[in-house]
């Protein structure tokens, strides 16, 4: 357990301060857009409206870019420390891969989490700004209606949580497939082209579909685990 514990304190500690960095600079940008919008006259724009035109979705998509570059390189051999690290804890390749796969899958869960918070929190900042504006189903509706909002908190449709879901545990599958390809001399372009594809088609309008983002982020998940399947064999 101790040793299990240990995996995890070192893939923790290897990208907290640079997740929470990430996090933070999510909540300033999207503060500031939100505020820039505001600016105009809220008689005329209401809160899905503000919150639409703040293009919140695409400081979502850089966040997320910039976090999955953080999680594929925690592992990457580029120096002979972090081999040496690796070796201290007497582990094998396919112990680190699991707990690093679950490491990133809870990392990419907090960024959902904390851009949905982020939203909400600025749907008080509206509330405060303009009373009149805002009644108890307003907030709800605007979760219904504009798609960003939707695709992070899907309230009764079931199939986008499936999806997020999924996309997680993906996401967090072929980061950690990375740095194994990396230490073995390989390109790890699952990765790459998933989340190419979470942020391309992340915003979806309600109930638009999401099998096909499902079922591609499951083939991909498939390729990456078939080419490390062998490095995980070799060395568990």
């Amino acid at each position: 357990m101790k040793r299990h514990l240990s995996i995890w304190m070192l893939m923790a500690r290897s990208t907290i301060c640079k997740v929470l960095g990430l996090l933070l600079a999510l909540a300033a940008a999207d503060g500031v857009l939100f505020a820039l919008t505001l600016r105009q006259d809220t008689s005329i724009l209401g809160l899905e409206q503000v919150l639409a035109e703040s293009h919140l979705s695409i400081m979502f998509g850089v966040c997320m870019v910039l976090l999955m570059a953080v999680l594929c390189l925690n592992g990457c051999e580029f120096s002979a420390k972090q081999g040496y690290t690796l070796r201290r804890l007497r582990v094998s390749q396919r112990e680190l891969f699991l707990w690093q796969a679950a490491h990133n899958a809870v990392c990419c869960f907090l960024l959902w989490a904390v851009q949905t918070l982020i939203v909400l929190a600025l749907c008080r900042v509206y509330a405060a700004q303009d009373p009149d504006m805002v009644n108890s189903q307003t907030v709800f509706l605007a979760f219904y209606r504009v798609p960003f909002l939707h695709s992070l908190l899907p309230l009764a449709d079931g199939w986008r949580y499936v999806r997020n879901a999924v996309l997680c545990a993906a996401l967090g599958v072929c980061a950690a497939a990375f740095p194994v390809q990396q230490r073995q001399g390989n390109r790890g372009f699952a990765a790459v082209i998933l989340t190419a594809l979470t942020v391309l088609f992340f915003v979806q309008p309600v109930r638009s579909g999401d099998f096909w983002l499902i079922g591609a982020a499951v083939v991909i998940t498939a390729v990456a685990l078939l080419n490390v399947t062998e490095v995980l064999h070799e060395t568990a």
